[in-house]
């Protein structure tokens, strides 16, 4: 009944202009994200054509013109003009080409002998006065984002929370593994590595060791940790906001090993009466 009584009721209230600012900003919130994407994803081709691709046009329509001057006496320019072929075939068939040649270029680098080859081609790149001190940042940030997820067992699907940068402030990170040995001999205890990714650039941020006792385990995902981040907390998971169920609301469930001695004992001392 009063699920009736809501669909019966005018979504639209207010004067005109506020209704159309709603409705505006409704199909911009629906299409930004999408519009952003494809922008994004148009910079990268084209960037990828006009470094590598317009070449690769180039030449494979000079090969095309000799063959068919050689071999069939014809003139593929009155067939098909320079301007004509990089509009319409030259442009795809330079990204599918770029396309093939990297996947090649994986598949031997998977190899043994191109391992080998890979090694002593970096150890010579990065020997070089310039090239030293910029690939190796570049090399890190690459891998951390196309690694592949069967092989790389990054333990940053596990979500912690931690009291940084100092108690009683509690920040999101993601554990990248146990501690140093030196450190946890000091600390006499189980340490992590906890990365804590700033906002809105998640690549960026702090590398900080805990106790692992002191880390709390946050039922939520990567990626969905990565979207908190970068909204600034405006992108809550569902399962963690205020109007979840009381079974997920109940909070952060403590890491696997963890002892009860997280939890704060210190209570207001009793007024004597």
């Amino acid at each position: 009944m009063r699920l009736a009584q809501r669909m019966q009721q005018p979504e639209d209230t207010g004067t005109p202009k506020r209704r159309s600012r709603r409705f505006f900003l409704r199909g911009l919130g629906t299409l930004l994200p999408t519009l952003v994407t494809l922008y994004l994803l148009y910079v990268v081709v084209m960037w990828v054509y006009n470094l590598v691709g317009r070449h690769i046009s180039k030449g494979i329509y000079w090969l095309t013109s000799l063959i068919c001057a050689s071999f069939f006496n014809v003139d593929f320019d009155n067939i098909l003009s320079p301007k004509h072929w990089e509009l319409y075939v030259g442009w795809w068939l330079a990204l599918a080409v770029v396309v093939v040649a990297v996947y090649i270029f994986g598949r031997l680098v998977g190899t043994w002998i191109g391992r080998g080859l890979w090694r002593v081609t970096e150890r010579t790149v990065t020997g070089m006065p310039v090239i030293r001190k910029v690939y190796p940042h570049v090399k890190q940030v690459t891998d951390f984002m196309l690694a592949d997820k069967r092989k790389f067992q990054l333990e940053a699907s596990r979500v912690v929370a931690v009291e940084y940068p100092r108690k009683g402030i509690w920040s999101l990170g993601l554990v990248t593994g146990g501690g140093m040995r030196a450190i946890r001999d000091r600390a006499g205890e189980d340490v992590i590595t906890v990365f804590i990714p700033s906002s809105p650039t998640p690549f960026t941020g702090y590398t900080i060791v805990v106790n692992k006792r002191e880390a709390v385990e946050v039922p939520i995902t990567f990626d969905e940790a990565l979207r908190y981040t970068i909204s600034g907390g405006v992108l809550t998971p569902q399962n963690q906001t205020p109007k979840a169920d009381a079974a997920l609301a109940g909070g952060a469930a403590p890491l696997p090993g963890v002892g009860q001695d997280h939890e704060r004992t210190s209570r207001p001392e009793e007024t004597a009466k």
